[in-house]
């Protein structure tokens, strides 16, 4: 795991896979948690599901030991991401 910026995110390995595995382009370094938990989301199975429309991804964040896990991330499109709101 690698820790990104001051915000106590978290970015797993498995996350980094699956953004080259989905070609998914995204600066991590001006990701934050601030910005993230103002999207959009809802919870499943203890896991918050943060939608990202202008990157049209939807992250997968955990939080745990006083901070953010990002543990991994999928991309959608317009509609998929109106299903889930």
């Amino acid at each position: 795991m690698i820790e990104v910026g001051h915000n106590n995110i978290i970015v797993t390995q498995h996350f980094k896979e699956r953004m080259k595995q989905r070609d998914i382009h995204i600066d991590l370094s001006k990701l934050n948690i601030d910005s993230i938990r103002k999207m959009p989301h809802y919870i499943d199975n203890g896991c918050y599901k943060y939608l990202d429309h202008k990157n049209q991804v939807i992250y997968y964040v955990r939080f745990g030991d006083n901070c953010y896990k990002l543990e991994t991330i999928i991309k959608t499109n317009p509609i998929q991401m109106l299903r889930n709101l």
